[in-house]
């Protein structure tokens, strides 16, 4: 009796152990790489893997374009995972364009020439493949284990600074009134904000320090992802005023996040 109890008791122990590590991990190891409509995933594939190739085929493309390269493929492998695991999309063009997101990220961690990535790039065009085996991919997002917060938030930046502008848009709209013209561009920035908040909720300080804390963390990547889908779902109804409504939304929980979590 008394062996049996010590095995329970040692059970109960291990289970909430586990479970402690993983809360403690703060990974959000369960969070859905799907955040987004699946119709606007398969568009956005497609956006990315346009602006990924015309990064990749700039001449001698910097350090900044391979940045983009980076984040792009992390968000196409992603969303090709969540529309597979959904039972949305072609499977087989899910899972090449699964691969060639992933073959450019292994490219990258070993820091091979632009000319490779480039090459790797084309790869998109009418890939097929077989299926798709779910990666960890923020570790491509991490420098020596720690979350790469820069890199991860590229495509917020200038197209100066190598990015796409989201930053500008989500502050641009936020304070005046979209036209229809800018509509449609506003969602899938929206759309592309919202599954960067998919990668973010896995990459958590490693620690809590002072006001950065996991908790904190995953309290700005939930507003952004929500404030996000908000813009996009207004933006496809033409609702401009909605939009502005949302985008304000955004901006507060980006400048929030921006003022404790110091990113540069």
């Amino acid at each position: 009796m008394r062996t049996r109890t010590l095995l329970g008791i040692a059970a109960l122990l291990a289970t909430v152990g586990g479970a402690a590590l993983l809360s403690m991990r703060g990974q959000a190891a369960d969070a859905p790489k799907l955040v987004i409509p699946a119709a606007a995933a398969q568009s956005l594939i497609k956006e990315d893997i346009k602006e990924l190739q015309k990064a990749a085929n700039l001449a001698g493309p910097k350090k900044g374009d391979l940045r983009r390269v980076r984040v792009l493929a992390v968000l196409i492998a992603q969303n090709a995972e969540g529309l597979a695991a959904a039972g949305q999309g072609d499977k087989a063009e899910l899972a090449g364009q699964h691969a060639a997101a992933i073959e450019i990220l292994e490219l990258l961690q070993k820091d091979a020439p632009a000319a490779d990535v480039k090459k790797s790039a084309a790869k998109f065009d009418g890939a097929k493949g077989d299926g798709i085996k779910p990666a960890d991919l923020t570790k491509y997002l991490k420098d020596d284990g720690m979350p790469d917060w820069d890199t991860s938030m590229q495509l917020y930046k200038s197209t100066r600074a190598y990015g796409l502008g989201i930053e500008k848009l989500v502050k641009d709209f936020s304070e005046k009134n979209p036209t229809a013209k800018d509509l449609p561009t506003i969602a899938t920035a929206a759309y592309r904000a919202a599954s960067v908040t998919a990668y973010l909720e896995r990459l958590p300080p490693n620690e809590d320090s002072g006001k950065k804390t996991k908790a904190a963390w995953q309290k700005y990547v939930q507003d952004a992802r929500a404030s996000a889908l908000e813009a996009a779902a207004a933006a496809e109804k033409k609702d401009a005023k909605a939009t502005k409504a949302a985008l304000a939304k955004m901006d507060v929980s980006c400048v929030g996040c921006h003022d404790v979590f110091k990113m540069k």
